[in-house]
């Protein structure tokens, strides 16, 4: 009897044991986690720190925006990531953090918060910042402000940047100057749209998007102006200046003409044309490329573009001509229309294509009968594959 109260007692213990630490290797590894972005609670005070967490590996931040939006305004950080951001809400309302995918604009991650009315004080979002068509000149707080043990300490300073004029596309270098920078935030306004620059003030580097007259606004904590400073950024026009390089699956470059054919403002519709008769297309039209896109004064795009052997490409009773693949994921452009002579009476897609090692990953697709001879066109978006 005793030994089998001993044996049954050893069971449940060890059953005891077997689940402990199944609950603890469980709860583990739901603490492991983190979520692309953390903040440390769900309701704030108009005006006080929001500390952000962000948890992506670093190697990927080139790769999103940080985007803060309420009902009635919102902010994109224009700097660099650290894995622990700050934000100063000057109104009250829900608000949303998201870290937005650059090339597709889709959100990766999102959270929300809820932002009250500061106890005893009443924020109008009109006292957060001038309109950006003011030309009313910076408060000088001196002047306004009457000097006592309260205020002894008042804010000043200045912000510009390293040139007053730049070309679209090119990045302006901002310089902040302040006695008390725990005490300031810079907003950068154009068109009426306001964003709150979240970043370190020692350094600041973005590109401004949009031509015409932008603002930089220092205001202090209790929203009074600091400094204000504007730059204008100018169109650029292409014309020679467009360059662009078509690259084989080995690295090499091909011999193309290049042809702008509609000019707009941060954009550009080309024709890549052969420079030799024998290539695998007759010709390449981009519409719509986005050129303030591209972090250079050259203006220099690079498509890649392969003849694929036939060999290489297996359809099921179909006998394979010519084959090509296209790798445009190095632009941005709305659509775009190939062109070139058909040498058999079928034309193939393979939409997971691997471009560098000339291999589809998925199945081939037809998309239109051809008669031998004669001139196909087919629309192609960026990121499409190959073709056989």
């Amino acid at each position: 009897m005793r030994t089998r109260f001993f044996i049954v007692s050893v069971f449940i213990i060890l059953i005891f044991i077997l689940t402990t630490r199944v609950i603890i290797s469980e709860s583990s590894s739901i603490t492991d986690y983190s979520p692309p972005l953390l903040v440390d609670k769900d309701v704030y005070e108009v005006e006080e720190t929001i500390v952000i967490n962000i948890n992506l590996d670093p190697g990927k931040y080139a790769f999103y925006e940080l985007l803060i939006s309420a009902s009635n305004n919102s902010y994109t950080y224009k700097g660099d990531f650290n894995p622990i951001m700050f934000f100063y809400p000057t109104e009250e309302g829900i608000y949303t953090i998201a870290l937005v995918e650059k090339s597709t604009r889709a959100i990766y991650y999102s959270l929300s918060f809820k932002v009250i009315p500061k106890e005893g004080r009443e924020i109008r979002r009109e006292d957060a910042f001038k309109p950006s068509g003011s030309e009313e000149p910076p408060k000088k707080i001196s002047e306004e402000v009457p000097v006592s043990k309260e205020n002894e300490e008042m804010v000043v300073g200045w912000v510009n940047t390293d040139k007053k004029e730049y070309f679209l596309g090119e990045n302006v270098r901002v310089f902040v100057e302040v006695n008390d920078e725990s005490r300031v935030q810079l907003y950068h306004v154009f068109n009426g749209v306001s964003e709150k620059y979240m970043g370190d003030l020692n350094y600041i580097n973005f590109r401004p998007r949009g031509i015409g007259t932008h603002r930089l606004m220092l205001l202090d904590d209790d929203n009074n102006m600091v400094s204000t400073y504007d730059f204008k950024v100018k169109p650029v026009f292409i014309g020679k200046n467009l360059k662009i390089s078509v690259i084989n699956s080995k690295g090499f470059e091909e011999d193309v003409e290049l042809r702008v054919l509609e000019e707009k403002e941060g954009s550009a519709s080309i024709e890549i044309i052969p420079a030799k008769k024998r290539w695998v297309l007759k010709k390449m039209i981009l519409r719509n490329i986005r050129l303030d896109d591209i972090n250079n004064s050259a203006w220099k795009l690079s498509i890649g573009v392969d003849e694929v052997p036939g060999s290489r490409i297996s359809i099921l009773k179909k006998r394979v001509v010519k084959a090509f693949s296209i790798d445009s994921s190095m632009l941005n452009f709305s659509k775009g229309v190939v062109s070139g002579i058909a040498v058999g009476n079928e034309l193939w897609k393979c939409k997971a294509w691997d471009f560098n090692n000339q291999i589809c990953l998925g199945r081939w697709v037809k998309i239109i009968d051809l008669v031998p001879g004669q001139e196909y066109n087919i629309s192609i978006m960026p990121g499409d594959p190959g073709y056989a």
